[in-house]
């Protein structure tokens, strides 16, 4: 698997790919590679205007839609 994250923050999105934290991805990983973490960087949002969460009832319907959409295999 190659897990891709531009902006790993706090770690939940990579979690919801592997289940678990950078640190331990190792650990389940025959490789992690991390092509760039400047020392300054506190969080991804600071590079946003807005960066509020998205809710479940913005989410759901857009999954359901795209579900609807997709082709059955």
């Amino acid at each position: 698997m190659i897990l891709v994250d531009d902006g790993i923050a706090t770690g939940f999105t990579a979690r919801a790919g592997i289940q678990h934290s950078l640190d331990s991805m190792r650990s389940f990983a025959d490789e992690v590679v991390i092509v760039d973490t400047p020392p300054w960087v506190f969080a991804i949002g600071e590079f946003y205007q807005d960066f509020a969460q998205t809710s479940d009832e913005e989410v759901v319907p857009l999954l359901e839609e795209g579900a609807a959409v997709r082709p059955a295999s």
